[in-house]
């Protein structure tokens, strides 16, 4: 499953626009994928981890959710066996311009703890 973007966690304007790829992506016409596992593989290779368990254990997970009227990102919570459970609760709501929704997303994310900075 495409895309996989590596942008500098500060750069606004690289993540904007990588955001909007994968939202853009999203909508047209992709399966809902057959075997879950090789999207687990791709994922480890891209982010260079050889475990899942390991990958997840220090994850943050946040999704983008565009309607097409409105775009908020949805923090998620750790949950059982690596698996992850989305807060609508704590919805961040944002307007459509993708830099904006960059902006929000980075300001989501708590700083790392120092031994993994």
């Amino acid at each position: 499953m495409e895309p996989f973007f590596n942008v500098a966690a500060n750069d606004v304007n690289e993540l904007a626009a990588a955001v909007k790829s994968s939202i853009e992506a999203s909508r047209k016409g992709v399966p809902v994928p057959q075997d879950f596992r090789s999207l687990v593989v791709n994922s480890l290779k891209f982010f260079k981890e050889r475990s899942y368990k390991k990958f997840v254990s220090n994850a943050i997970l946040r999704e983008v959710d565009d309607d097409g009227d409105t775009i908020k990102i949805i923090p998620c919570d750790p949950a059982e066996k690596g698996s992850f459970t989305p807060r609508e609760d704590k919805a961040i709501p944002c307007s459509r311009d993708w830099v904006d929704v960059a902006q929000r997303l980075i300001a989501s994310v708590p700083p790392a703890p120092s031994h993994l900075q």
